[in-house]
């Protein structure tokens, strides 16, 4: 009960204000204070320059009040940044952050990993779920956390098993993989729990039916890895032939229906990799017409779909096919369908060459999804890079000053500086370009490299656009105030 009272104290203060997460980022000085506080660790991977779900799980998540508020003071907070630079400082930062991502059986950024302070892990929460609120992460880690604390009253007496039982829910989040450092970690130990649990307890059932399940996917996971490894050794285009035969040849015999999809996959892969477009298309739309794919997974059928009439010149195929799955999901009142679908049509329509095309894939985004939500952020994002090579700098600054309205970025104020150059409004500029230059100090001094690679990146431009400005003004020009 102490967990369930946890995450309504943290649900009903929510809206106080909390103190950012003090992220430690040197792991061997995290441990030694774990030691001396009797605090588990709490340990985030993340890639923040180079991993869009690592960025969106930092602002939807880790800075959330509910969040920070929940873990400051009951944990110790490490950050491990999985950004590197080609310099011999950064080689070694690699090898030795490759070590601990090994240790805690980390799968891929981002995870969370809570692991006690001799830094063996005993939860995960693996990539970022839009769906998911603070809320939701809180009571992962509290549930996981009250368990942990339950192994370790428990001690050496046998009854630690029904403690580590209560952890079978967190052995399923690492994903389909034939490498499955999570399932090894605990294989041994969940090995020895099957035979101290009594058999009839719902503690023995749930851990045996997620150990099974793992192995399920290992096992077809592991075919997949050498069916794939068999089809990387040929040579494409030139022997897709000699592939697709291989490959048709195995999809009869494939022992589960995730492999018979994920061979499938294969296929559609090497006819986009060959150029063969139209065969492409007419195989994605018989498998479409077979109904074998779980709804779940029906929609990557659809974006394969319409990557190949892309491919093919034939847009506005590719929109129709959108506009009927979307239909076909308010018909059922599938909102959530109705939103990837419409995220996975802006995709294809970025770079079509009818400009007001993408303007109304981009007003559809903006009826579907939430003003603060990423999608409408990227649409608007994508509307103003399009308007603004157009030379239509009125319209990209509304889209411009709605993203700064949300969460301020400095590439967003620097494009907004430039369109009100562009406009005559120098004042306006001027000051956008003051704010980033602050923005950029900031960056500058992070103790993430990412960050100050973006740093400098922005500052380039930045100096760009004031050298721009003072051009401009020196040789009198008409659009100058």
């Amino acid at each position: 009960m102490r967990s369930l009272a946890f995450i309504a104290a943290v649900v009903a203060g929510s809206l106080a204000v909390a103190e950012p997460i003090a992220w430690r980022r040197d792991l061997p000085a995290a441990q030694q204070e774990a030691i001396a506080s009797d605090k588990p660790l709490l340990v985030l991977l993340t890639g923040q320059a180079w991993c869009h779900n690592c960025v969106q799980l930092e602002r939807h998540v880790l800075t959330k009040p509910e969040f920070a508020k929940a873990v400051s003071g009951r944990y110790v907070c490490v950050e491990l940044d999985y950004t590197f630079e080609d310099t011999p400082d950064d080689r070694t930062r690699e090898e030795r952050l490759r070590g601990f991502q090994k240790r805690f059986a980390a799968p891929a950024v981002p995870t969370i990993v809570l692991a006690d302070a001799e830094l063996r892990p005993f939860a995960h929460v693996v990539g970022y779920d839009e769906e998911k609120t603070p809320a939701d992460y809180v009571a992962r880690l509290a549930d996981a956390h009250a368990a942990w604390r339950r192994l370790v009253e428990a001690g050496d007496e046998p009854q630690e098993a029904w403690a580590l039982a209560g952890l079978a829910s967190h052995l399923s989040t690492s994903g389909q993989s034939a490498e499955d450092a999570w399932l090894d970690h605990y294989a041994e130990r969940a090995g020895e729990l099957l035979n101290v649990l009594p058999s009839d307890s719902p503690e023995r059932a749930e851990l045996a039916g997620v150990l099974a399940e793992r192995r399920g996917k290992r096992q077809w996971a592991s075919a997949f890895a050498r069916a794939n490894e068999r089809v990387n050794a040929f040579e494409l285009p030139g022997q897709a032939d000699e592939v697709l035969a291989y490959l048709k040849s195995e999809i009869p015999a494939a022992a589960s229906p995730e492999l018979k999809r994920h061979l499938e996959a294969i296929v559609i892969n090497v006819l986009d990799r060959s150029d063969r477009h139209d065969e492409m298309l007419q195989h994605v739309r018989r498998l479409r017409t077979q109904g074998e794919w779980p709804p779940s997974e029906s929609d990557r059928l659809i974006s394969r779909e319409a990557r190949a009439l892309v491919q093919l010149d034939q847009r506005d195929e590719m929109i129709e096919v959108f506009d009927m799955a979307v239909a076909e999901a308010r018909s059922s009142s599938d909102m959530a369908r109705v939103r990837r679908l419409v995220a996975e049509k802006l995709q294809f329509t970025v770079n079509d060459d009818r400009l007001d095309v993408l303007l109304e894939v981009v007003n559809e985004c903006h009826r579907v999804f939430e003003a603060e939500s990423e999608e409408r952020r990227t649409a608007s994002f994508v509307a103003s890079v399009r308007l603004r090579r157009a030379e239509r700098f009125e319209e990209a600054l509304g889209y411009l000053e709605e993203l700064l309205a949300g969460e301020p970025w400095v590439g967003h104020r620097l494009d907004a500086a430039e369109c009100l150059m562009e406009l005559g409004r120098i004042a306006e500029a001027e000051r956008y370009l003051a704010l980033a230059g602050a923005e950029v100090a900031t960056l500058a001094e992070s103790a993430r490299v990412g960050e100050r690679r973006d740093a400098a990146r922005f500052a380039a431009r930045l100096q760009g656009l004031q050298w721009r400005l003072e051009e401009r003004q020196a040789r009198g020009d008409p659009t100058m105030p």
